[in-house]
Order: structure tokens, then sequence, then C-alpha cells
């Protein structure tokens, strides 16, 4: 009788604890309190690539999860550009309430073909940094190589001798592919780009996984090469998406600048 009553009584907690969540979520006041308790931050978002290739490791974000974030966050919050967070900076201009800021790091295919229009739709402004070293270059990082190969080969098991070490890995699932994948990439002793191309090579011989087959067009291309010092390892160039009241039906209205350089 007592395990019963204890079970009845958690349960009727649990759905407490539910109903609750659902009315501070939906009624708002989740969101108001939050808007009060940080009126003075602004918020900055920080993207990679939008897309569904799934490769191993990846930073994507799949598109109809974008589509959810970017609704939510143009509910609650006020879009502004890197240009008006440097006004406001420089004491020139005031930011509207609940200000956020949305960037896309790399310069991605998907920054385009998926993020734009809902960026669009919303009338949300956003800055894409470019990294030069890939426009029109038909380059491919390296991490996305080594995410590529993990998650085309078939086999299952994976030895890769280190400077003073040798590993055994298992790939038999997406779990152990991941943690392979992010071993590798953490390792000091390929952080100099030959040795990665060297590594990279080495890898997909041994995984059996023809690098020829790597889609090359994954990122955004521009003839303009306005380049400014970034604090990155490769150059990066700032792209902005205007925030307007009716933005443009070509792809971008675009201005390229040097922001915050040294």
């Amino acid at each position: 009788m007592f395990s019963l009553l204890n079970i009845i009584i958690a349960g009727l907690l649990q759905i407490v604890e539910v109903a609750t969540g659902f009315f501070l979520f939906y009624s708002g006041f989740l969101s108001a309190y939050t808007k009060s308790s940080r009126k003075n931050n602004i918020t900055i978002l920080f993207y990679h690539e939008i897309g569904d290739r799934g490769l191993v490791g990846g930073t994507e974000v799949r598109p109809e999860i974008f589509k959810k974030q970017i609704g939510y966050i143009s509910r609650w919050y006020n879009g502004v550009s890197l240009k008006e967070l440097h006004d406001y900076l420089k004491g020139g201009v005031a930011l509207p309430p609940n200000p956020v800021i949305i960037t896309f790091d790399g310069g991605y295919k998907g920054n385009y073909t998926y993020a734009y229009p809902v960026l669009k739709k919303y009338n949300m402004p956003a800055t894409i940094y470019l990294v030069t070293d890939y426009i029109q270059k038909n380059k491919l990082p390296w991490q996305f190589k080594l995410s590529y190969i993990l998650k085309n080969t078939n086999k299952e098991i994976f030895k890769m001798s280190f400077s003073d070490h040798d590993v055994r890995y298992s790939l038999k699932n997406a779990g152990e592919r991941t943690s392979c994948y992010y071993d590798i990439r953490g390792n000091p002793n390929d952080a100099e780009p030959h040795k990665r191309k060297r590594t990279i090579h080495d890898i997909s011989k041994t995984l059996d996984v023809d690098l020829g087959m790597v889609p090359e067009d994954i990122f955004l291309t521009s003839n303009k090469k306005q380049v400014g010092r970034q604090p990155h390892s490769v150059t990066r160039i700032a792209i902005s998406l205007k925030k307007q009241r009716h933005m443009s039906e070509k792809p971008f209205i675009v201005q390229q600048r040097q922001l915050f350089t040294d």
C-alpha cells in the first residue's frame, strides 16, 4: 500500500512538473523573465553549416531545426548586425531590446541554400565569415575530409600510428566513429598542414575511401576578395546580410568590410 501511494505521488509530481513547464514556455512568462534578467546582454549565435550531410563529428544543423530556431528567435529577440553592434560599442546608436546577432563561420554553401531563405522570411540580419583560402579553389579543410572518410568507410577496425604511440579504433557505430574523429583531430602532432595532408592521405588508403569522390562545392564563392585580417587561422572576409523592410529577391545584398581588425 505504501509503495503504491509513493508511485501515485511520484506520478502526480511528474504531471505537475510537465504542466508547469508547458505553462512557463507557452505563456511567455519564461521568456519575459529571461528578457528582464538579461536586458543589458547581447546574444551572439555561432553557426557553421546548415545542411543534412550527416558527416561524422560535423557541426551542421539540419535545415528543419534551423528554421524552428530562427522562428523562435524572431519571436522573442531583435536581430541586429555586427555593424550595428560596432556602432553601439562606439556610442553612436542604441540597440533594440534583446538584441541577437547571427553569425556563420566558414561560408558553407548551405548558409545560402538553406539558411538564407529562412533569414529572409523572418527578416533577420546575419554575418557570414568566408574562408578566403577556399574561394574558387576547390580546396577542402582536412577536418571535412576526415569526417567524410569515417562516414563512408566499410571498415570496422582501424589502427593508426601517431609519433609516439599506436591506437586501435573500433568503427562499428556512429558513436565510435565520432570518438575516433575527435581523437585524431585533437592530436597535436599533426598540427602542421603538410603533416595533416599526409595523415589524411594515409587514413583514406587504410580505410579504403576514395577522396576523389568528396564533393568540392561545399563553400560559397565570390569574385571579390576584399581581405581583412581576422583572428582566425585562415583569413576570413565578412559578408553581412543587411536587414531591410523587404529583403531583396536577389541572393545577397552584401557589404564586405573589415570588422574589428588589429
